[in-house]
């Protein structure tokens, strides 16, 4: 499922960036790398 995918690219960029927090600029990225 896309919803998955997405969650999943987002915990990934979140590491990458030492986030804290999956924020809207992360979601975006992530969305972006999936090609939405």
């Amino acid at each position: 499922r896309v919803i998955n995918t997405l969650a999943t690219t987002c915990l990934l960029y979140g590491y990458q960036l030492k986030k804290d927090a999956i924020d809207e600029e992360v979601v975006r990225m992530a969305a972006e790398e999936m090609g939405y």
